[in-house]
């Protein structure tokens, strides 16, 4: 550990002079004044709060300075609305200091992320719901007097501090005044803790303070009734371990006077504890500490958002002290998302209850769980969607349903005796086994991510809404429908990896379970608190795929006809790369544009704009089309298809087509027989024939820039978010993918 000694503006032993240590030290790295408070308002609300106000030294070789960012980051739970109201205030120089960063850290993000996320911040501004502040922070050194613009904590003459935060919209925020009651109290070893960084902290806290004023929520200011708050302080110096850290602390206030707090650091690379400090105090504010004490944690709720999952219900335990508490999160929905910490963490009221050597305990309290999740790739996030995906078709089509729950699949919730005495085992393995075989194989799932996507484009969760993850099955169904079914039409013989479904449960069983897949996603609607009007424009849409697909598929089962013909003779593929851009459009862009529309309509967003997001939808499906048809030549990463298959059933795609166009006209005639007669040698001279041509790869241009230039159309009409640096990344990953 540090000597308290060292650095020179840290406490010396003995009581905590706050006239110095209130204010900022100039040796710190980092350094924040946290406040928690749970109160009710004199409507009867519960409602909690907290608020970090944070100032990090930011050392810049590009710029050749040494200064502080500021940032303030804060959020309200309103108990009895189950909303969470988070609000987060940058640095008024965080584009500049995020630019400089992600180039600096080039080999370490996702280039698809990153290039994303430069191409907002270069614009000066920040993923909502960060935002940028006004002005520079107003930090003096001489007095705790905190102002990033209009937030403010600062400390009063009698010794009482004043909070004011203010939300961006001037619907949210506070004012308050908070006396300590209690403290201050050292933390860890007299004060002394391991930082997430490796450095050392220094950390204090008042464990329970009056809080009076007014909390502001939905634009109204609401006089606090009664209530208790923390405030605490932490500051230090950033250290140099290399390994990534990870915590979990919480912060209790017992209904019985006594206060608790712990938490625990956690290395990510192998789960193994980097530290841990547990403080219990009294009711006469003495502190008694604890080294030996744990947390356990279950039943995961999944962010809609990140799709990371945070425990709700927890295990604190102090062996000791005989201490036992159960602790669940009041609201589930307590995720913040931003830059500052990506790619969130969670900061939330919990309540506890348990027992101390048999007697009965409770409180209320804050839960902070952040770094076990890191910046993933956009392929690492899709793999995460798939499970997701893959879980809820699972809970909703399983394959061996109950009664109850193959009477939903079939007739909803409305039990009319149809299935009476049906044999569950004998649908399960005729009906649902092959639906779930192609689905349980994995796939991309960015059809069903569009989804999730589209709506937060448009709507913040703030209260999540009841079965928003079902949605994520719609998609899935219908494509599995289309590839159980296609495979049959073309002939195919392998699908993600294993044999077509119709090859392992015959044609007939084939064509039943396509079909099923395609309306086995109503079932979705069931469990989704979505109105009947957004229920109804959903089915319509759907549909509309589902027509659209069929379609599309008949056309390529006729093929282009004389279309080829005239492209060989004259050299000119325009009327038949149209041809196969129509195809496209019904086949894949369609179901992907509904992905758009779904999302929109779950937001409650305006006609106009879902229609401008639909038709970026539409150019993106084709252009996905077009780099899988390119890839099908080039061959795929994990070798899931194989190389040339397109070639192998006679079908004509972008990049054989467009070579037309490039060959004289008796090597067009030989590229024309050899797609009419295929066989695995014919097909590897052809390969080479139209990769010399330059054919492959610029039919991935040609797929880039028709993304590029919707994406431009779209764009002003998209606010400033983390869903948009998101969409943004994804179109680039499924247009530059390698497999």
């Amino acid at each position: 550990m540090t000597d308290r000694n060292n650095p020179a503006d840290w406490p010396k032993a003995g009581p905590i002079d706050l006239a110095i240590h209130d204010l900022p030290h100039a040796s710190s790295d980092m350094e924040w004044w946290y406040i928690h408070a749970h109160v009710t308002l004199v409507d009867g609300r519960d409602v909690s709060l907290f608020s970090s106000f944070f100032r990090q030294r930011d050392r810049s070789e590009a710029r050749g300075v040494d200064r502080h960012g500021h940032t303030v980051l804060w959020g309200i739970t309103d108990v009895e609305g189950r909303r969470y109201l988070p609000q987060i205030l940058a640095d008024v120089q965080s584009p500049e200091i995020a630019i400089e960063r992600l180039n600096a850290s080039k080999e370490e993000r996702d280039p698809h992320i990153r290039d994303s996320l430069l191409e907002l911040l270069e614009t000066g501004v920040l993923p909502h719901p960060d935002r940028k502040a006004r002005a520079e922070a107003h930090v003096p050194t001489d007095r705790l007097d905190l102002r990033y613009d209009d937030n403010v904590f600062t400390k009063l003459d009698d010794g009482r501090y004043r909070m004011v935060l203010s939300g961006d919209d001037g619907e949210l925020g506070c004012d308050v005044i908070i006396t300590p009651r209690k403290g201050p109290i050292l933390h860890g070893d007299n004060g002394v803790v391991r930082g997430v960084s490796g450095g050392d902290m220094f950390y204090y806290f008042f464990p329970r303070c009056d809080i009076e004023g007014t909390v502001r929520m939905d634009g109204k200011d609401v006089e606090i009734a009664s209530g208790n708050a923390w405030y605490d302080h932490e500051f230090g110096i950033a250290g140099e371990s290399g390994r990534t850290v990870a915590w979990n602390w919480m912060g209790i206030q017992l209904d019985d006077g006594r206060e608790l707090t712990a938490y625990e650091l956690i290395y990510t690379d192998d789960l193994t504890s980097a530290g841990g400090w547990c403080v219990l105090i009294d009711t006469e504010g003495k502190q008694h500490v604890y080294d030996d004490f744990s947390f356990a944690s279950s039943d995961p709720w999944t962010s809609p958002t990140t799709l990371i999952e945070y425990p709700r219900q927890w295990v604190l335990t102090v062996p000791e002290a005989g201490i036992s508490l159960n602790a669940h999160t009041a609201i589930d929905h307590q995720e913040l998302i931003t830059m500052i910490s990506e790619p969130s963490f969670y900061e939330g009221r919990i309540t506890l209850e348990g027992t101390q050597n048999g007697v009965a305990i409770s409180g209320t309290g804050y839960l902070e769980r952040s770094g076990f999740e890191h910046n993933r790739t956009i392929g690492e996030h899709l793999v995460r969607v798939g499970k997701t995906t893959r879980k809820i078709v699972a809970d909703l089509v399983p394959r061996r349903p109950t009664q109850s729950e193959l009477v939903r699949m079939v007739s909803g919730e409305d039990d009319r005796g149809l299935l009476d005495g049906i044999d569950l085992d004998l649908v399960g393995s005729l009906a649902l086994d092959p639906v779930r075989d192609i689905i349980d194989r994995g796939g991309k799932a960015w059809r069903s991510y569009s989804v999730l996507l589209c709506r937060e484009l448009w709507k913040d969760d703030r209260r999540e809404p009841k079965g928003i993850h079902n949605w994520l099955a719609l998609p899935e169904l219908l494509h599995a429908g289309s590839l159980i079914i296609d495979d049959i039409q073309d002939g195919s013989n392998v699908r993600r990896g294993s044999p077509a479904v119709h090859l392992e449960y015959g044609i007939p069983l084939g064509i039943n379970a396509g079909n099923l897949a395609y309306f086995l996603g109503e079932t979705v609607a069931q469990e989704s608190d979505a109105p009947d009007s957004a229920k109804l424009k959903i089915y319509a849409c759907y549909f509309e795929a589902v027509r659209a697909g069929h379609l599309g598929q008949a056309l390529d089962l006729a093929g282009p006809g004389k279309l080829v013909d005239d492209a060989v003779e004259t050299g000119d593929p325009t009327a038949l790369l149209a041809h196969l851009d129509l195809v496209y459009k019904l086949k894949t862009a369609v179901p992907s544009q509904s992905a758009a529309r779904i999302g929109g309509v779950l937001a409650e967003a305006p006609e106009e704009w879902i229609r401008g997001l639909e038709s970026y939808f539409l150019e993106l499906g084709i252009a996905f089309q077009m780099v899988d048809d390119a890839l099908d030549m080039q061959g795929f990463e994990d070798n899931r298809k194989v190389r040339g298959g397109d070639l192998l059933e006679s079908k004509w795609t972008w990049p054989s087509a467009l070579a037309l166009s490039r060959l004289d006209l008796e090597d067009r005639r030989k590229l024309r027989a050899g797609i009419d007669n295929p066989t695995q040698e014919v097909v590897e001279e052809l390969l080479v024939m139209i990769g010399e041509t330059g054919a492959i790869e610029d039919t991935k241009t040609k797929a880039h820039s028709m993304s590029n230039a919707a994406w431009a159309t779209v764009r002003p009409n998209l606010r400033d978010s983390h869903a948009v640096v998101r969409l943004r990344a994804l179109s680039r990953y499924l247009l530059e993918r390698r497999r």
